[in-house]
């Protein structure tokens, strides 16, 4: 396969975030965490040949935690067992917290130095509160001196994650954040409302998220962001010109993508199929030599067609007309024609800003 996005899930964190149900962790087990990586390492060698990165995403958990020598084990496996294209887009996902001080700006130069250009920092909220509620040990200063640190050691696209629609926030608290994050001068920022899963602690706090004013919420940071020249390329993403993620759209047109490491999904041709979510099973799995995901599942022409109209309705570009009525029933297309949620111009359909927030209801017609 040419041109594909790799991601790499790295699943330990220093602590569980209240509201996280991603495929994570909380503790560093050093004798966990070097079995992990080995295995991770044998998956690739499973696709030796087989494929050539265009871009290389590590996500998680908090990948920043890795040391220097895990680092070039890492890339030294990846450089290995695929043809990696020259220019490739490479991103990491950091904690703030694990990259301050002389430390951390070392270790900043490392993965600079192994070829990483890209770092998206989860910041969730520039408010103190919200950061002391999250658990979160740095400050405003720390994030202010680890982007400027990243910056000065080469790092060219930095984004930032948000979060929105905190229970204890105001509208007031998240234009504040939203002005601090475009006030770092980054390239890129992604914006996700809230969710509190089943079983999550927040969720055993009692918090309730408000999709009601998630959705003004996410009108405002549009209007905001837009008045300002970010172009808002996804639903919950806003790039300057010329720094959308790459590796993202593989996912949103449907390209194909390999995940490696526990929970991680991958699409290949016509078949999709994801790795066990347990990073124990996982473990096992590899060492026992047994694939680390079940039931792939094959699709035909048609599935392709429905699922790549899907994710690239997610984005400003949307998708051609004619594929559109070829999977989505004529009079829902039409009702939110009538309402202002979908515009066609020529042979392009896309969703308005505010057809975004409703975006389910159209893609649950999609058959």
């Amino acid at each position: 396969m040419t041109g594909i996005g790799l991601y790499v899930h790295v699943p330990f964190c220093r602590r569980r975030c209240g509201y996280c149900a991603f495929a994570t962790t909380a503790g560093i087990d050093p004798t966990a965490r070097k079995h992990y990586l080995a295995s991770v390492i044998h998956e690739m060698s499973l696709w030796q040949g087989r494929a050539t990165i265009e871009t290389l995403f590590f996500g998680g958990g908090t990948p920043s935690l890795l040391e220097a020598d895990e680092w070039r084990d890492l890339i030294a496996g990846i450089k290995g067992f695929f043809d990696c294209v020259s220019g490739a887009e490479w991103t990491l996902e950091a904690h703030p917290a694990t990259l301050r001080g002389s430390a951390g700006r070392e270790r900043l130069g490392v993965l600079a130095a192994l070829g990483f250009n890209r770092i998206s920092f989860g910041i969730e909220s520039f408010s103190t509160e919200t950061i002391r509620k999250l658990g979160r040990d740095y400050s405003w200063d720390d994030i202010n001196d680890v982007i400027g640190a990243a910056r000065d050691i080469g790092f060219g696209n930095i984004n930032l994650d948000l979060i929105f629609g905190w229970p204890w926030e105001s509208r007031r608290d998240f234009m504040d954040s939203l002005k601090n994050a475009m006030a770092m001068n980054v390239e890129h920022l992604s914006l996700y409302p809230l969710s509190i899963e089943p079983a999550t602690p927040f969720a055993t706090l009692g918090y309730k998220s408000d999709s009601d004013d998630q959705a003004d919420l996410f009108m405002v940071a549009h209007e905001t962001l837009s008045d300002a020249g970010w172009e808002h390329y996804e639903i919950a993403n806003y790039a300057r010109p010329g720094f959308r993620c790459r590796h993202n759209l593989k996912y949103w047109n449907f390209k194909d993508y390999l995940g490696l490491g526990n929970s991680s999904a991958s699409k290949m041709g016509r078949q999709s199929f994801a790795n066990v979510r347990a990073v124990e099973n996982y473990i096992g799995r590899m060492g026992r030599g047994v694939r680390p995901y079940d039931h792939p599942e094959n699709f035909n022409d048609q599935e392709e067609r429905r699922r790549r109209v899907i994710m690239q309705l997610r984005l400003s570009e949307g998708v051609s007309d004619k594929e559109l009525h070829e999977v989505a029933e004529s009079n829902l297309i039409a009702r939110f024609q009538e309402l202002g949620y979908l515009i066609v111009e020529g042979w392009r359909a896309r969703l308005s800003p505010r057809g975004w927030l409703l975006s389910h209801q159209l893609m649950s017609g999609i058959a």
